[in-house]
């Protein structure tokens, strides 16, 4: 009896000193996306740990950091699949021990390995690691999952993927392949691709990104791979060249590289890019850039835009509803900025091509909509609107600009508030 109370006053104790040096839930409950696909739980201290994490299968031997990182891996004997684990803040909190833990959990959601990692008070390690076996008598294929823990309490998790192993039969057999597609934009969230095509407009500040999908790509997965991307011009001659190398290990199944479209740079035509591998041509597809349109000096009347933010409109009437410059970030909530045109009628019979930005607190662009307004068009006014819940925005002095043929013509600020 007298060990058992002493084993509850241990645990006691120890869930007291936890409390002092953590505090009770002091992590935001909803996660953030980082750029690299690891849900973060913010700790509600700025000061405090936060951690990035990165899947790998070799470290470099002269940065210490992961050579070919990625989110897919193939199954394969005397192979293992490595966390990097980045911890940012580290001198934020340095003088005292730090206790974490890497959960790694598998397709059926249970933890198969646990692995305590304690860093001493004089420890400056400002990165840890582990590491799982992925050979086929270990693992199966499915969606894998790192949970990274801080004084017992989840700061980040992220997803990876082991792709079934693949015969040796069958690698002999298989040769790699690719298929290119261009597009206009890519998401920068999701990756998705945006105006897939094989027509382009010159623009100022427009590119051209092509896509590299390779197939097969695990026929040579222990292969170090050295692709050179042409861009051919319509001389026939390459007007930009790009190297990609992928290591061997390295599970990577598309190759990105863009070409710059501006007046500056191209000329109307048609276009090619070839992709070659180890000197051999692999894949070419073709485009077209056809010319940028031709604006008309303008009259003595100036386009103007006279700009305004609400919470929502009615789509009949047009009516916009809460119209302020200062707006609380809600779960759901929207906001909705409107340009309105004037002097529209001097130009009636001409196109005007508006970009219309979303500038953070930091000064940057974050979100761009394109928006016309065509001859005979009666409409006066152009919309954008932004989602302002608590997993898109932070709290802080925003702006709203309308750019007409390239040209800023109004700008506007509004607040976020918590």
């Amino acid at each position: 009896m007298k060990r058992m109370k002493l084993l509850n006053l241990a645990i006691f104790l120890n869930l007291i000193l936890m409390m002092i040096f953590t505090g009770c839930a002091s992590r935001k409950q909803e996660a953030v996306i980082a750029a690299d696909s690891t849900f973060v739980y913010l700790p509600k201290n700025a000061d405090d740990i936060s951690a990035k994490i990165t899947f790998y299968r070799k470290l470099s031997k002269k940065t210490g950091k992961p050579l070919d990182a990625a989110t897919s891996f193939a199954i394969k004997e005397k192979e293992s699949v490595r966390a990097f684990v980045e911890l940012e803040n580290r001198f934020a909190i340095a003088g005292r021990e730090l206790m974490f833990h890497l959960d790694w959990v598998g397709p059926d959601g249970s933890s198969f390995y646990l692995k305590p990692i304690n860093l001493a008070a004089n420890d400056s390690s400002t990165a840890i690691n582990s590491g799982i076996s992925v050979s086929p008598e270990t693992r199966q294929p499915g969606e894998y999952l790192l949970r990274v823990y801080y004084f017992r309490e989840l700061i980040a998790e992220k997803k990876f993927t082991l792709l079934p192993e693949i015969p040796d039969s069958i690698l002999a057999l298989t040769k790699i392949a690719a298929k290119i597609n261009f597009c206009k934009k890519i998401d920068k969230k999701t990756g998705r691709r945006i105006d897939v095509d094989t027509v382009f407009t010159i623009g100022k500040k427009g590119w051209v990104n092509a896509f590299v999908d390779l197939e097969n790509r695990f026929a040579v997965a222990d292969d170090e791979l050295k692709f050179k991307l042409d861009w051919i011009g319509p001389a026939d001659t390459s007007v930009y060249r790009k190297i990609i190398t992928l290591s061997p290990g390295d599970s990577t199944t598309t190759l990105n590289n863009s070409m710059s479209v501006s007046p500056e740079t191209r000329q109307p035509g048609n276009y090619l890019l070839r992709v070659y591998l180890s000197g051999e041509l692999l894949a070419e597809k073709k485009f077209v850039l056809i010319p940028e349109p031709k604006l008309l000096p303008p009259p003595s009347i100036k386009i103007t835009a006279n700009i305004s933010f609400c919470r929502s409109f009615d789509k009949t009437t047009g009516e916009r509803n809460g119209i302020d410059s200062v707006f609380s970030i809600a779960k759901k909530g929207r906001i909705h900025a409107f340009a309105d045109i004037g002097n529209r009628a001097a130009y009636a019979d001409k196109t005007l091509k508006f970009d219309l930005e979303w500038v953070g607190p930091d000064g940057n662009s974050f979100y761009r909509k394109q928006a016309e307004l065509l001859p005979g068009d009666s409409a006066t006014s152009i919309n954008s609107s932004i989602s302002v819940s608590s997993e898109t925005r932070q709290p802080g002095v925003y702006a709203f600009e309308a750019y007409l043929s390239g040209k800023l013509i109004s700008r506007k600020k509004f607040e976020l508030v918590p």
